[in-house]
């Protein structure tokens, strides 16, 4: 994508804090230009994502700073939100032809059922993108955030389930 067409992806983000920010992701190997265009005079760059450069080890995840991952979740949460809007800006949209949904399941999990629950979604994530694309196929954004409610109680064992 060029700067103009992510700028017209996240109308909201001014122009300035575009440039900054892909020259971070460059900058950190994140993104790459994979072509020149010359454009009213000057040469347009055409970015795409290094191949592998958004996936971290579970130790480099581990390793980043209580602070960062809050920078980086609301990055996270901007970029859904940016998409759905969208979604629901389209005045043609079906939610139930299109399978849009959005849900918080609140599960009471051990420390190994988590762990296996967030393999399972990252194995199912990986056999759907491992599917060759096809015309009928339509871009889909699927976000996933599991996490510990460290505030929430889990109901007691031999409590009665509430009426």
């Amino acid at each position: 994508m060029t700067t103009r067409q992510i700028g017209e992806a996240v109308p909201d983000l001014p122009p300035a804090s575009l440039y900054r920010h892909l020259k971070l992701l460059k900058d950190h190997g994140i993104v790459e230009v994979v072509e020149q265009h010359p454009r009213n005079g000057i040469s347009e760059s055409v970015y795409a994502l290094v191949r592998g450069s958004t996936r971290l080890s579970r130790e480099e995840f581990a390793a980043i700073s209580g602070e960062a991952h809050q920078r980086y979740y609301a990055v996270f949460l901007g970029a859904l939100s940016t998409v759905v809007n969208r979604y629901f800006e389209e005045p043609e949209r079906d939610t139930t032809r299109d399978g849009m949904t959005y849900f918080i399941a609140n599960l009471n999990l051990s420390d190994d059922q988590r762990q296996r629950l967030r393999l399972d979604l990252l194995d199912l994530i990986r056999r759907y993108s491992a599917e060759p694309i096809a015309d009928e196929h339509r871009p889909t954004q699927v976000g996933i955030s599991l996490s510990p409610d460290l505030l929430a109680v889990a109901p007691a064992l031999d409590s009665e389930p509430s009426q």
